[in-house]
């Protein structure tokens, strides 16, 4: 059996299967995405199959990753404020 990712009931990915391990890499995508739609750290890192430590671990060490990680927060920033404005009336 290998590992896929798949969608939980709240619309996030995770990676489901035993050997979870080989997909180090592609977790980072999956938070990101994850971190994206939610704005929130831990249910990212729960959809990426991860904790929150190895996130801000990788955070830490990793500029593109934390630069990808602020532009996603910028991103669900953005949409709230839109979706806020949206909403009002004229």
């Amino acid at each position: 059996m290998t590992a896929h990712p798949v969608q939980d009931s709240k619309g996030f990915q995770r990676i489901s299967g035993p050997s979870r391990r080989r997909f180090q890499t592609d977790w980072a995508s999956l938070f990101i995405a994850a971190l994206r739609s939610s704005g929130l750290v831990a249910p990212a890192a729960r959809a990426a199959g991860v904790g929150r430590r190895t996130v801000y671990d990788r955070r830490e060490q990793d500029e593109r990753f934390a630069a990808a990680w602020d532009d996603a927060l910028e991103a669900t920033r953005r949409a709230r404020i839109a979706q806020r404005t949206n909403r009002r009336p004229v």
